[in-house]
C-alpha cells in the first residue's frame, strides 16, 4: 500500500462513503473508487474545501497535476480500503449493493459513529466528499477515468 495512506484507515473511507451515501441515495462504486484517492490526500482536500477558490472538476485536476502525477498508483493502493469499508457497511446493514451501486439503507448508524470520532481530518474529508460529488455530478465516469489517467 502507498505510504501516503498509512495514517488514513478504513474509518476515513467509511466516513467518506457515509457522506457520499447521505448526499446521493445511490452512488456508483466506480465513481467512489475514482474519487477516493483525491479525498485521501490532505493537500487536495484542503484545496477542495477552500471557499475562496471556485473549481470545476477539470480545473481542480489541472491545478493539482503535479500532486496527482501518480494517480494510477494511488487508485490501486486505495482499493483495499474501499473494499473493507464497503464490507463493513454491508455487515452493519447501513447500505446495500446492487449492479455496482451502493444504496442507502440505514445511514443513521454511521452518523452516530462518525460524530463520536470528533476528528478534524475526518470532518474535512467528509466536507470535501460533498463538494467533489457536486463537481462530478452528471459527468461520464469513463471521461473522469480518462481525465485522471487511470489504467485498468
Amino acid at each position: 500500500m502507498n505510504i501516503k495512506y498509512t495514517k488514513k484507515n478504513v474509518a476515513f473511507v467509511v466516513g467518506a462513503l457515509q457522506t457520499a451515501i447521505k448526499t446521493e441515495e445511490n452512488i456508483e462504486l466506480s465513481r467512489i473508487a475514482l474519487l477516493m484517492p483525491l479525498l485521501m490526500d490532505d493537500s487536495v482536500v484542503c484545496k477542495i474545501n477552500d471557499d475562496t477558490i471556485q473549481y470545476n472538476f477539470e480545473n481542480l485536476i489541472s491545478a493539482n497535476r503535479i500532486i496527482l502525477a501518480n494517480y494510477n498508483e494511488r487508485y490501486f493502493s486505495v482499493l483495499p480500503l474501499i473494499y473493507q469499508a464497503i464490507a463493513l457497511m454491508l455487515d452493519i446493514e447501513a447500505v446495500s449493493m446492487r449492479n455496482g451501486c451502493l444504496t442507502r439503507v440505514n445511514i443513521d448508524i454511521l452518523s452516530q459513529m462518525i460524530s463520536i470520532c470528533d476528528s478534524q481530518c475526518l470532518y474535512n474529508m467528509c466536507r470535501a466528499t460533498e463538494r467533489i460529488l457536486q463537481l462530478t455530478e452528471g459527468k461520464s465516469i469513463a471521461k473522469l477515468y480518462n481525465l485522471l489517467k487511470v489504467e485498468l
